[in-house]
């Protein structure tokens, strides 16, 4: 007798095992061994062409060089320090602003032909009245140089003084004990611009040294003068006074009081901060620049604890601004020492 068995249903995983036990088509087939061979070609491409990049990278690279190389080289070769700039400029700038800062009034001529020595002739110096003043360049150095051309340069020599003031004094005593005031000995840093003139044969200085203030040097000249019809008497006595009151300023006052006497708000304009007061106006000469004015001026300047007395020279270029004078741009040494014109 024989048992009616009963089917077992299917389960999911039989199913499952029947999709994976299925035979592929030719057509699956064909798509399986295609795909190696696929992504093999793929991955070349791309190494090719990420190849051809770099190599389009490296070889403008190369060409930009080589373009550049002789002209890089060529600058290397060529290039040769100014002679305004060279050892013997400097060496002649600092044995110049040594001479110029030592004085002992004791040796008022020799002090003269001294700096007779290094100076070109048309340089005029003040009178040397005060048989009593002291003072002394112990250590100078190169601070900075600015050549102008071959010929030409100012080089800023930093020099540290000691001077007697005549202004302040200290105690002291003497070999009886007895208690005496003698002028105190002070030390102070200054910076000279010293204009140096060389070529071949010779060395010279060309121009009045000017005191600058360390945070920054004034501009310096170097356009031609042009002898153009000055102004009016009027105008002129205004010009000058006006010119008076900066220069007591720009010696003694501050930043913000020198601001009034400027066109514009200039930064690089820095007063001396009270080692020079100004006395008076040498030289006055100005001239007519268009509707703007320019004046070439030498001024004369006490050191305040020594009472020396030193020249310099500046341009001043001048604008006519609502009624008032007003100075465009500050300038210090001329190349032209024969400054025509009208004086005042």
């Amino acid at each position: 007798m024989f048992l009616n068995k009963k089917k077992k249903p299917t389960s999911i995983n039989d199913l499952k095992k029947g999709v994976e036990k299925a035979p592929k088509t030719q057509i699956e087939k064909k798509q399986k061994e295609l795909k190696p061979f696929t992504k093999t070609i793929l991955s070349g491409v791309r190494v090719v062409f990420w190849l051809f990049i770099i190599f389009i990278i490296v070889l403008g690279g190369y060409q930009l060089v080589r373009s550049k190389q002789p002209k890089i080289i060529k600058e290397i070769y060529e290039y040769m320090p100014l002679e305004s700039e060279s050892d013997r400029a400097k060496t002649y700038a600092l044995s110049f602003a040594k001479a110029y800062l030592t004085y002992d009034g004791a040796e008022n001529n020799k002090y003269r032909r001294k700096l007779n020595e290094y100076m070109t002739s048309g340089i005029k110096f003040p009178s040397l009245t005060m048989n009593t003043s002291y003072i002394k360049a112990n250590d100078v150095m190169i601070w900075k140089v600015d050549p102008l051309d071959n010929n030409h340069s100012n080089i800023i020599v930093k020099a540290d003084v000691t001077l007697k003031s005549l202004v302040e004094t200290e105690n002291s005593y003497d070999d009886m004990g007895q208690k005496i005031e003698k002028p105190k000995m002070l030390d102070k840093t200054l910076y000279l611009s010293v204009p140096i003139f060389i070529n071949e044969t010779e060395v010279a200085v060309n121009d009045y040294p000017a005191f600058l203030s360390v945070k920054k040097n004034i501009s310096i000249a170097e356009d031609p003068i042009t002898d153009e019809e000055a102004e009016t008497s009027e105008k002129k006595k205004k010009i000058k006074a006006m010119a008076e009151d900066f220069f007591d300023i720009y010696y003694e006052g501050t930043a913000g009081q020198i601001s009034k006497f400027m066109k514009d708000n200039q930064d690089d304009i820095y007063v001396l901060e009270g080692n020079f007061k100004f006395v008076e106006l040498k030289e006055f000469k100005l001239y007519k620049d268009g509707a703007d004015y320019k004046l070439y001026c030498v001024v004369d300047i006490v050191q305040q604890d020594t009472a020396l007395h030193f020249y310099q020279r500046f341009k001043l270029e001048i604008i006519e601004h609502e009624g008032k004078f007003l100075i465009k741009k500050l300038s210090n040494r001329i190349f032209d020492n024969e400054l025509g014109g009208e004086d005042d």
